[in-house]
């Protein structure tokens, strides 16, 4: 699959990027902190409707702005593809994520902390094979299948009743509940749940709550970094994203 063009406005740091890849390999390069990551975030967005660092609409969206959009193109083989995406509140004023998918489309971001993958624990690289579209094609489905590691995937599957408190974590956290939040996210962080420890963890940042303009709730850098910490040690890479930038940020 090559990504043709991929347009972002008011995503992250950008007000507005127009960005062609090449075919095959493109390099970015520059100091921290200029929107690398923010890019690669959006390009994975426009692919397969997901942030790779679990954020949700309103922190993808550019401070200040009303919405966010990432369009692009895609190709495979003569096959092309014009996505969008939009990032903006509903009627009901909770953000949510509009746009149409590709079924053919994949992204699988790999960092340096996906090293854990071989030298891991098991929970590392169940995290990183989970990243595989949801949905593949029957193509894929059949290569798939002929994976060992892939076959016993339905075992390592999360549990319903995971999915179900995860997602009722979420809608408390949208409808401004933190408190009940953080009891069902720490009640599944202690099950080893690693995303569940990294949204709890985000519960006590203070970047994260001010970006979801939330009263009332008080951040603990304490608690935030023990919580990143025992997340990033179950194999959850966006929990060890944001300690280097905790890190960043305290030299």
């Amino acid at each position: 699959m090559h990504i043709e063009t991929v347009e972002l406005a008011d995503f992250r740091s950008y007000e507005s990027l127009l960005f062609n890849p090449v075919p095959k390999l493109n390099i970015l390069t520059g100091p921290n902190a200029q929107g690398k990551t923010n890019l690669l975030e959006g390009l994975a967005l426009l692919a397969v409707g997901r942030s790779f660092r679990g954020a949700k609409p309103l922190e993808m969206t550019r401070w200040g702005a009303k919405s966010a959009a990432v369009s692009g193109e895609i190709r495979r083989g003569d096959s092309s593809r014009r996505l969008r995406r939009i990032l903006a509140p509903r009627e009901d004023g909770v953000w949510s994520l509009m746009g149409e998918g590709c079924t053919w489309a994949r992204v699988i971001p790999f960092g340096w902390a996906d090293l854990a993958i071989v030298n891991g624990a098991p929970q590392a690289r169940r995290n990183f094979i989970l990243r595989v579209d949801a949905n593949p094609s029957e193509e894929d489905q059949s290569a798939m299948n002929l994976s060992s590691s892939l076959m016993d995937l339905a075992v390592l599957s999360t549990p319903p009743e995971t999915v179900s408190l995860l997602s009722r974590a979420d809608d408390l956290m949208d409808q401004g509940d933190v408190a009940s939040a953080r009891l069902l996210f720490r009640h599944l962080a202690d099950r080893g749940v690693d995303r569940a420890a990294f949204e709890l963890a985000r519960t006590f940042d203070a970047d994260v709550l001010a970006s979801l303009n939330v009263r009332g709730v008080s951040g603990d850098k304490k608690e935030a970094k023990l919580w990143y910490e025992r997340a990033a040690g179950i194999g959850n890479v966006a929990a060890t994203e944001r300690l280097k930038v905790l890190a960043s940020l305290a030299d």
